[in-house]
């Protein structure tokens, strides 16, 4: 199959271990071919959220997963006695897993999901979660946890600006 013109390499952002802005760094690498039954799509824009930087500098208190497959990086991510909540999947509900991360860090991991509830129990639940795990809680400031763009070719090395941002980036 050919890669329809597409560049032979891509870049991206990779964290060297967990730590603060510095440890993201950028890399070049392949671009993916996608295989049977997959498609490759073009990201023209990427983001960095509260959720994405707390995971990178290594703990985390409660991970809501929405993805799967992911679960032995959740384990490694999860501090202490955190909480995994599996709450949907992209693919596969199946996967492996070494349980000893789970065992050794006492680790909570829960699923739900509420494709099968009721309208009014789902709406209860989004407020619960408004309520108890927003940090931007009135949904009107959830437009200024944006703070401004960084480009691609800039994020090494890391900006000064980054490291006072605690909320989210966009990287494009």
């Amino acid at each position: 199959m050919q890669n329809g013109g597409l560049p032979k390499s891509m870049t991206f952002i990779a964290i060297r271990e967990p730590g603060g802005p510095d440890m993201l760094v950028r890399r070049e690498g392949p671009v993916p071919l996608p295989g049977e039954g997959e498609i490759l799509v073009r990201v023209a824009a990427a983001g960095v959220n509260r959720p994405d930087v707390m995971q990178r500098q290594g703990g985390v208190d409660l991970i809501l997963d929405m993805v799967g497959g992911y679960v032995g990086r959740n384990y490694e991510a999860a501090p202490v006695e955190g909480r995994i909540v599996q709450i949907a999947f992209l693919a596969s509900s199946r996967v492996t897993v070494d349980l000893m991360r789970l065992m050794l860090k006492r680790l909570t991991h829960t699923g739900s999901t509420l494709r099968a509830r009721a309208i009014a129990d789902k709406a209860a639940i989004a407020h619960a979660v408004e309520r108890k795990c927003c940090r931007c809680s009135p949904p009107a400031a959830l437009s200024r946890c944006l703070t401004r763009p960084f480009h691609l070719h800039k994020t090494a090395p890391p900006m000064p600006t980054r490291k006072a941002v605690s909320t989210s980036a966009k990287f494009y």
